[in-house]
Formats: C-alpha cells, structure tokens, sequence
C-alpha cells in the first residue's frame, strides 16, 4: 500500500499469505477506524490510506474499538 497507495483484497492476500478471510477482518478494522478507506464496489474493491489521516491523528478523532 506505501508503494502504490491502494491495494485489492487479493493482492493483500498474496503478500500476507492470509485467508481472504483475514484479509477483509484487518481492512475492515483499519476502514473502522479511518486508516483506510474502501473504493469500488464488492468485486472490484480497492484499499487506499486515507488521505485524512494525520488531520484525524493530531485531533484525536480516531474511533478505536480493537484495543
């Protein structure tokens, strides 16, 4: 995702060696929590990190609930 700014499900679980499975737990608790944000539709999903990220950092805004 550093390298190219987005990534799809299957890339991520060809990195990672992780089930599809795991792989959308994870994108979907850093989408939760804003790290990242979900472009697309269901088969054609892609994962950037979120553009607002250090905005929602320095404020305090981020909504954790996996700690």
């Amino acid at each position: 995702m550093d390298e190219y700014g987005e990534i799809t499900p299957k890339e991520a679980e060809n990195i990672t060696r992780k089930s599809a499975v795991i792989v959308r737990r994870y994108f979907k608790m850093f989408a939760d929590t804003s790290y990242i944000v979900a472009e697309g539709n269901t088969n054609n999903i892609l994962y950037r990190i979120s553009e607002n990220l250090s905005e929602n950092a320095d404020s305090g805004n981020f909504k954790n609930d996996y700690t």
